[in-house]
């Protein structure tokens, strides 16, 4: 890419040169030993110095090299997407280091300084992950207990080894007054049972955490029956089915008028007739009204 720029001779007369960006990038010289293009701007303003620049050995070196720069990097994420690490994510540690080596990371050359360890092996991972882990988590709990009051929200899932876990997450006021959301913890449980539940909460707030459970002003959850039990319209709805199940009397009443409803609703023959039908007994209707 060509810029131009003003430039100041030692006469003090300012004037227009262009300049080639790539070529400042990689210092390239000319086979002369010309920095022109480079350190010295190029002072004839046309189009022909371009082009004859652009077949120039000077020209041509800066491109290699840009050429192999990216090629580089392009040799680094295919590497990182090859068949060799499509294994679980602890197998990509050290060539996530080299490639963030690669694209210039300022800390961690300093990984390969010592003579007898990399700190890129497998085994590292989890130790690096549960510091970063523990670092955030003592932040959070920090802030939540400087906060007047603050929220849980849990969820219940499985993992893919068939284990019990349970996401607890914070909620609370921060110092510059704006909510704030965070994950607190991942408990690993025996059961999904409501008892053992409970039992986690109550140990990470009190005993890990050092929360107050009195500060604790909501809670939320996905709804399971083992942590709030099933709501007043659920319940009812529960009810009458099991209702329907010990009266047949009931049940048949149900089925005749969802037949009657199906028996008009699918048609549009039936439903209009049966809208002709009400509006003839609506002024039926209003008309023995206006004769009393």
């Amino acid at each position: 890419m060509v810029d131009v720029a003003e430039e100041i001779t030692h006469d003090g007369i300012m004037f227009e040169a262009m300049y080639c960006e790539i070529c400042i990038k990689w210092n390239t010289k000319s086979l002369n030993g010309s920095t022109i293009w480079n350190k010295g701007g190029c002072q004839s303003l046309r189009l022909d110095k371009i082009k004859c620049h652009e077949t120039s050995c000077m020209h041509n070196q800066a491109i290699s090299m840009e050429i192999k720069d990216q090629t580089t990097v392009s040799d680094t994420l295919s590497h990182q997407n090859g068949k060799d690490h499509s294994l679980p994510h602890t197998t990509l540690f050290k060539p996530l280091v080299e490639l963030c080596v690669e694209l210039e990371a300022n800390n961690l050359p300093y990984l390969n300084k010592g003579q007898n360890a990399s700190y890129t092996g497998h085994s590292i991972v989890n130790e690096f992950l549960s510091c970063q882990a523990e670092v955030v988590e003592k932040r959070i709990q920090i802030e939540i207990k400087i906060s007047q009051s603050y929220g849980v929200m849990i969820d219940e899932y499985t993992d893919i080894s068939g284990r019990k876990h349970l996401a607890l997450f914070g909620k609370y006021i921060h110092t510059s007054w704006y909510f704030k959301t965070f994950i607190l913890q991942d408990i690993q449980i025996p059961n999904g049972t409501a008892d053992t539940i409970l039992s986690s909460i109550k140990t990470y707030l009190n005993d890990r955490a050092g929360l107050k459970l009195q500060k604790m002003t909501s809670f939320a959850s996905d709804g399971p029956t083992v942590m709030l039990g099933h709501c007043m319209n659920h319940r009812l709805q529960l009810a009458v089915s099991k209702t329907f199940t010990t009266f047949r009397k009931i049940e048949k009443t149900d089925e005749l008028l969802k037949g009657l409803f199906k028996y008009n609703h699918y048609s549009t023959v039936k439903s209009g007739s049966l809208d002709s039908l009400q509006t003839l007994l609506r002024e039926m209707n209003e008309l023995e009204t206006e004769n009393n």
